[in-house]
């Protein structure tokens, strides 16, 4: 259920985004440094916000009805499979909506203050890159800094959690921000050479099989390597705190 869960939140909190847009900047698309007002860009400030607050709530939500045992639970257990499984999406909604709105502010920032010697508009390819290599800087920093912070050991399984899936949606949006770059190049290569349709199709196999085998080699297998760790981690502590648990009601029995 995974890639389902990711998938309804990417689509929720895209069109969630893309809409509060249009409905701020008057059903506009911004084309123009005029477009750009301040009303947007703390609109995009403000949903950021709001989903960091439902991200943490959530999964401290989940983590929570996560530790409860069955027996306590004032449902059953087909329903909290289900609750637990719309808690998760709920999350990655909010995760990736903090993502899309913070991406959202950048882009309107960089074509902001961008000088017009370089890009006149947001469609530009020198627009288009300056923004990819400044959300992409900007991420590194980040993801740095949540990953040290879960690092600590003062931060709890639920805080890790959370940290984790705003990892996770901020590491998304620096390959959205470069696939505005590539498409843009791939329209250019097109115009200037004659590629129809099937000829953009094959150039993008192409390209996509190119990076297919080492991210299956490298960057895949690393990170299945990490979550097998990290599974294996927090099954040894529910079961050093079940044994706990067992042994002070044995002694206070």
């Amino acid at each position: 259920y995974e890639s389902e869960n990711e998938i309804i939140g990417l689509c929720f909190s895209f069109l969630f985004v893309e809409a509060l847009k249009l409905c701020v900047s008057g059903g506009h698309e911004v084309e123009h440094r005029s477009q750009v007002s301040m009303p947007l860009c703390l609109s995009m400030l403000g949903v950021a916000a709001c989903a960091a607050v439902g991200t943490v709530s959530s999964m401290m939500y989940y983590h929570k009805l996560d530790q409860t045992p069955k027996a306590e639970m004032p449902f059953g257990e087909e329903a909290a499979r289900w609750i637990k499984r719309s808690i998760i999406i709920a999350e990655t909604a909010f995760a990736m909506t903090l993502a899309w709105s913070l991406l959202a502010f950048t882009e309107l920032q960089v074509f902001r203050h961008i000088p017009d010697t370089l890009a006149s508009s947001r469609e530009s390819a020198v627009f288009k890159v300056t923004f990819a290599l400044v959300v992409s800087l900007l991420v590194f920093l980040a993801i740095r800094s949540l990953d040290l912070i879960a690092d600590m050991e003062s931060t709890g399984d639920s805080i890790d959690l959370v940290l984790f899936s705003i990892i996770s949606a901020l590491g998304i949006l620096v390959g959205f921000s470069w696939e505005q770059s590539f498409h843009l190049g791939l329209e250019v290569i097109a115009e200037e050479i004659q590629l129809n349709a099937a000829g953009e199709l094959i150039f993008t196999l192409m390209v996509a099989s190119i990076a297919l085998v080492p991210w299956a080699k490298y960057i895949l297998t690393k990170q299945l390597h990490l979550e097998h760790e990290r599974k294996e981690m927090v099954f040894k502590k529910k079961e050093a705190a079940f044994q706990v648990s067992s042994t002070h009601s044995i002694m206070q029995e």
